[in-house]
């Protein structure tokens, strides 16, 4: 049975932080890698890397998914002005998944 790892991506994401491991996981047969961000559009990392994001948070269940990736980012208010990045993390706090490490009040329950 395929695993599957999602990706997010948003602008200003640390590319070097997720290198590592999506290149780790494309070597397992067993393992499927998926960029997923607000929009299908590119994003450019912080070493303005593009990357594009092949669905959008609309097209997937982050629960679902195996793993989820989420890259570490300077400024971290780049992601949070676009309440769909927030909306999609909160999936994930609510249900326990992740504990949110920012101290900002989108993410306060």
């Amino acid at each position: 049975m395929m695993k599957q790892a999602l990706v997010m991506v948003y602008p200003g994401f640390c590319n070097f932080e997720i290198a590592a491991l999506t290149e780790a996981l494309a070597f397992y047969d067993d393992w499927t890698l998926t960029t997923v961000g607000a929009d299908r559009t590119v994003y450019l990392s912080e070493d303005q890397l593009p990357m594009v994001a092949q669905k959008d948070f609309s097209q997937v269940n982050p629960l679902d998914a195996d793993l989820l990736i989420l890259p570490g980012i300077d400024n971290y208010h780049l992601p949070l002005a676009d309440d769909r990045n927030v909306a999609f993390f909160l999936r994930l706090v609510n249900k326990n998944v992740v504990k949110s490490m920012f101290y900002d009040e989108k993410f306060r329950a």
